[in-house]
């Protein structure tokens, strides 16, 4: 589904890995410009892949994929430096938007997570 997903975007996947080992190999020798990880993935779970790819590139743009609700993996998602959480159980529509619109805040330079919108935000309230 995601990979119709990144076809539907204009997004071209470099490679998918069958476990988080696998995905660290895989982002370290293919160096995509954007990373999707599942929360859930045999031996290492996406946010223990997350911390490693951080390790290895503080500036990768990594967008975590689950159908989980599951609120305590989407905040250490957060906190471990994911650009965005996308829902794999929304409709086909609502995922390519979201990757388009990652994809062009890519090539515009941002970087920054999703964490690091929130408290921009937050802030913004302030007086």
């Amino acid at each position: 589904m995601l990979a119709h997903a990144l076809d539907y975007a204009g997004l071209e996947a470099v490679g998918t890995a069958g476990d988080g080992a696998a995905g660290i190999d895989l982002f370290k020798s293919a160096a995509p410009d954007l990373t999707l990880l599942d929360i859930r993935m045999p031996g290492m779970d996406g946010r223990e892949v997350l911390a490693e790819i951080r390790a290895a590139n503080p500036d990768a743009y990594v967008l975590m994929v689950s159908v989980s609700k599951d609120l305590e993996s989407i905040s250490q998602s957060m906190y471990r430096g994911a650009q965005d959480f996308i829902r794999k159980d929304r409709p086909m529509e609502r995922i390519v938007k979201r990757l388009q619109g990652h994809a062009e805040r890519f090539r515009a330079g941002d970087l920054s997570t999703i964490a690091e919108r929130v408290a921009g935000n937050l802030s913004d309230t302030e007086d």
